[in-house]
């Protein structure tokens, strides 16, 4: 063969293989095509599951930023898990505005969408059907029935009802009639609770040389001096005011969330004027009218406190003739029913001169009674446990009393008044009262009781404290 055939057979097979080169090239482009549509078909199948994620109503119970999870409860069944969400969780307001994961509340009522399994959060929004309101003061419970009144609004609960304070879970239970609210439902149910002002205690020493007078607590808590009293007080600065027979003083305190403030009376030995509280009740109800005392306009909704002596009241109104009368404050305590329909002499005052009673319970604006309506167990037989953990039980000795017994050694104070250390006995009293329950270096805590009038020994042994910093 010649070298000219040679050299054409040469590039000729040199152009095969450079042919070949390139289909080997072309495929192997083809097969990173083929891995790039699979990685987009991944993608597409993975918003996919975005789009069909698993959904649900929930109460959002915490946030923990460091760990950037959400603990949900299910308002559909109750179930509590915990969604893990990072930057491209969307989170919107009721109105579908964006927000930060620290604009959301606890215990705010949300729609969640997630992914099962990876519990990944993909959406929440404040749910479109809730309601709040975010000032409830006027509230009472009645936990047999698991309602609870506010205004005139009744709402039921059950019991995985979510009660926050300070972004810590306590039982309805602990929840006091001071204490203001923000609740949280839908329709007439409500879901969840967080004391937006809660309550502390004021704990009552040197009070020798004032027994049975009168101590006052801003404008809402009025009651009988007795020995060793604790008061259960909203948060909050205040002025104390404390007196008997026109002696005593008054000093600022601030009474803060679950914690005791000590106040001694021992000082209070000076001249004071004396003073009344007059709490007010116009009809007929509805109606529109001023009420002005010595010339002053004056808010009658809470009991207002005047000096003793005599004083000018006129109330007006565009229904009725102007009312004036003379009123005499003589008594630390007095109601004053004005019916504006009727003539003056028609009208009823009832007073009460408190400063005269010792040891007794309380004459009081409100501060320290309890809106509970809790009813007790009254069989003769077993132990009953009450949803917060408190057991009671009733015998068949038919003395009339309440015998705590327990916490071991822990004080026990009822409607302010000391009763011992427990185990401790006390005479049984008809109607609601509150306990409180202290002892050094545990979180005093306080709870809401009614009795009946059965005459029936009631055991109470209420739940183990928790310890201060715990």
């Amino acid at each position: 063969m010649s070298k000219k055939k040679y050299r054409v057979l040469f590039l000729f097979l040199s152009c095969l293989l450079l042919f070949s080169g390139c289909v080997k090239r072309s495929g192997s482009s083809r097969r990173g095509t083929a891995g790039l549509y699979k990685g987009q078909q991944e993608t597409t199948t993975e918003v996919e599951d975005t789009r069909s994620g698993t959904t649900d109503t929930v109460v959002v119970t915490d946030i923990d930023i460091q760990t950037s999870q959400l603990t949900v409860q299910s308002v559909k069944d109750n179930s509590i898990y915990t969604l893990n969400y990072n930057g491209g969780t969307r989170i919107q307001n009721r109105f579908g505005t964006e927000m930060l994961i620290q604009d959301l509340q606890q215990g705010e009522i949300a729609e969640v969408n997630f992914t099962s399994g990876k519990q990944k959060l993909l959406s929440i929004k404040e749910a479109d059907t809730a309601w709040e309101n975010t000032t409830v003061t006027k509230w009472s419970v009645d936990y047999d029935a698991k309602l609870i009144s506010i205004g005139s609004d009744r709402y039921s609960y059950n019991d995985n009802l979510v009660v926050l304070s300070n972004g810590k879970k306590i039982d309805i239970h602990q929840l006091h009639s001071v204490d203001s609210l923000v609740v949280k439902g839908i329709d007439k149910q409500i879901y969840s609770i967080d004391v937006k002002v809660g309550h502390g205690y004021i704990k009552i020493t040197g009070e020798t040389n004032l027994l049975g007078g009168l101590i006052e607590v801003g404008t809402k808590i009025m009651t009988v001096i007795s020995e060793d009293m604790m008061i259960v007080a909203p948060e909050g600065t205040y002025t104390l005011t404390a007196s008997k027979n026109g002696v005593g003083g008054s000093m600022e305190i601030t009474v803060k969330r679950n914690d005791e403030t000590s106040v001694s009376l021992a000082g209070f030995q000076e001249e004071v004027e004396r003073q009344g509280n007059v709490k007010f009740n116009i009809q007929p109800a509805g109606i529109q009218y001023n009420v002005f005392i010595d010339g002053d306009a004056v808010d009658v909704t809470e009991p207002v406190p005047l000096s003793y002596g005599k004083h000018k009241l006129v109330i007006t109104s565009d229904k009725y003739t102007d009312y004036t009368e003379e009123i005499v404050i003589s008594s630390i305590y007095m109601n004053k029913t004005i019916d504006l329909s009727k003539s003056a002499g028609t009208q009823e005052t009832t007073s009460k001169e408190i400063e005269t009673t010792t040891g007794q319970k309380e004459t009081s604006t409100g501060g320290q009674e309890t809106s509970s309506k809790e009813k007790e167990t009254t069989s003769d037989s077993g132990t009953q446990k009450r949803e917060d953990g408190v057991e009671t039980s009733t015998g068949a000795s038919k003395n009339n009393n309440i015998i705590v017994t327990g916490p071991a050694n822990a004080e026990i104070y009822m409607d302010g008044v000391y009763k011992g250390k427990a185990p401790a006995t006390f005479p049984k009293v008809q109607g609601n009262h509150i306990f409180v329950i202290r002892a050094e270096g545990y979180i005093t805590t306080a709870y809401n009781y009614t009795f009946d009038a059965t005459e029936k020994d009631v055991y109470i042994k209420f739940p183990d404290l928790e310890q201060s910093g715990s």
